[in-house]
This record gives C-alpha cells, sequence and structure tokens, in this order.
C-alpha cells in the first residue's frame, strides 16, 4: 500500500515496511520500520519506487535498518543479485547480526559505487557529503 504525505515536504513513500525521504536534493533516505521482517514484495516495493522517483537521476543513498529489522531469505538474495543504481550507498544498522549480514552481503556482491556501513545515521550522510 503506498501512501503520500502532504504535512512533511521531505516525505515522499510510507508503505507498511519503510518510508521514504528526500534529505536534500541529491539524497534519499530509505528507513525502514521497527520490528519489521522485510519481504521480497517489500524489497521490490522499494527498488521499483526507487526507480520511478530517481527517474535516471543518480542518487546518494542512506538506507536505514533500526533495531529488530530484517530481511527474509529471499528478499536477501534478492538484494545481493539487484545492483541499486546510485552515487554512492550509505547502510545504517543497530545490531550485531545486522552488521554481520551487511558486510557478508557486500562482501560478495560488488557495487559499481561507493557504500559503507555505519552505526550513525548522521555519520552516513556526512560520509555521503564526499559523493
Amino acid at each position: 500500500v503506498l501512501f503520500m504525505t502532504k504535512t512533511n515536504s521531505n516525505h515522499i513513500i510510507e508503505s507498511e515496511t519503510v518510508n521514504v525521504y528526500a534529505i536534500n536534493s541529491d539524497t534519499l533516505l530509505f528507513l525502514y520500520k521497527a520490528k519489521t521482517l522485510i519481504e521480497l514484495t517489500d524489497l521490490k516495493f522499494v527498488l521499483d519506487h526507487h526507480s520511478a522517483l530517481t527517474k535516471e537521476k543518480l542518487y546518494k543513498i542512506v538506507v536505514e535498518f533500526p533495531q529488530f529489522t530484517s530481511l527474509t531469505a529471499e528478499a536477501r538474495e534478492y538484494a545481493v543479485a539487484y545492483q541499486l543504481p546510485a552515487i554512492a550507498e550509505a547502510i545504517v544498522i543497530k545490531t550485531l547480526a545486522q552488521r554481520i549480514t551487511a558486510r557478508f552481503y557486500y562482501m560478495f556482491n560488488a557495487q559499481k559505487h561507493p557504500v559503507k556501513v555505519f552505526t550513525d545515521r548522521e555519520k552516513a550522510i556526512e560520509w555521503l557529503k564526499a559523493y
């Protein structure tokens, strides 16, 4: 289910599992909801809307996974195969399990753009400013 909001000009999309925000003119934040199991349909929703939002323009991307948020095996496999078009990508995680999963994912899935994992959103956004 897709909801558009007019209350916050930075808030672009909301679904059952994720909110998408425009941090600035060249940076998008995909903020997953806490205590969520992200399934393949959820991931495809985000990737489809990423394509519609960006209209082939490359953006800097922040993807944040709060505590107790994880992906199903099917969603992880799809994410490994998918190349997200971006200038650079910052992944923000909160738990050791998420860190292990993220490191494993990027060890076997070389992206065409710089990717770095953080535990703090502000540090992630600061890193993206270099691109």
